[in-house]
Order: C-alpha cells, then structure tokens, then sequence
C-alpha cells in the first residue's frame, strides 16, 4: 500500500521530486529500535517478524521515516487506550474535531 502511495505521489505533478518519505510517529522506544537494529532475534514470533522486515525494507529504501513522539505529544492516543477528560479534550483539538451537543453536554455531566 505504501509502494502504491508514493508511487502515485510521484506520478502526479504537484508534488516535487523526490518525495520526503512518509513519517511514522512512535511512542514505543523499543520498537523504533527494533526497527532500526539489523540484529535477528528467533524469540520474536513470525507474524512479528514479516511485519518487521516489511517496514525495515520500508525504512531502508526512504519510504518510511520513524520518529519519536512522546505519549504527551500523541494525538492518537484516545485511539489506543482510556484517558481522562481534559487528555481527551486536548487530543480532540490537537486532530482538529469539533464537538457535538450531545457529547459535549453528557461529558461534562457528573455522574
């Protein structure tokens, strides 16, 4: 799916030459070393392995760049796991939802 992206990217004209590769942002340390060691581990299941080689194939050929990003700076975190409000509200914004009346009146209701 990422070959296909970029390759469409660079087939239309509006985006310069080359194409920045597309940026992947992590809050897990350990995968992004996992990532970027060229070490083989056997411990690691195969299903774990395929989709590591994928993206280290990925990584290596500039389709892919993995950053950092603290848990605090995470806009996707509501996404993965359970926050309080004010996590939620700050998450909200950082990926530019708008409320609906609904919600924003339940939430804000003590129970």
């Amino acid at each position: 799916m990422a070959e296909w992206f970029m390759g469409l990217m660079s087939e239309l004209p509006i985006f310069s030459k080359p194409i920045p590769p597309i940026c992947l942002h992590c809050d897990s340390m350990s995968t992004i070393t996992k990532i970027r060691s060229t070490k083989y581990n056997q411990k690691t299941r195969r299903h774990i392995q395929v989709r590591l080689k994928t993206i280290r194939k990925f990584v290596s050929q500039g389709v892919f760049a993995v950053d950092f990003v603290g848990s605090k700076d995470n806009t996707a975190d509501p996404l993965t796991k359970g926050l309080d409000l004010n996590q939620v509200i700050k998450s909200r914004l950082g990926m530019g939802l708008k409320p609906n009346n609904y919600s924003t009146t339940v939430a804000t209701q003590p129970i």
